[in-house]
């Protein structure tokens, strides 16, 4: 179970590493005004939706199926 842990921390930490990258290409598109913004503005509702969703998916699953103690965000996360 520990390596699958530490299998799934290690994909969302490259997810993460991956959305940095990802934000920092469309601050410089906002400031070129590009065509990638408009798009991006079209969908950033549904994106925030299915982020928060994944996020709070992930709380769940880490405190349910691997039985890890949601820290204070987590709770924060859920409430909301």
């Amino acid at each position: 179970m520990i390596e699958t842990i530490q299998k799934l921390n290690y994909i969302l930490a490259l997810g993460g590493i991956v959305g940095i990258f990802v934000t920092l290409a469309l601050a410089y598109d906002l400031k070129t005004k590009r065509r990638l913004t408009v798009l991006v503005k079209c969908w950033a509702i549904v994106g925030a939706f299915f982020a928060t969703l994944g996020s709070s998916i992930m709380t769940l699953v880490y405190s349910e199926y691997f039985g890890i103690t949601p820290c204070g965000l987590c709770w924060s996360e859920r409430i909301a």
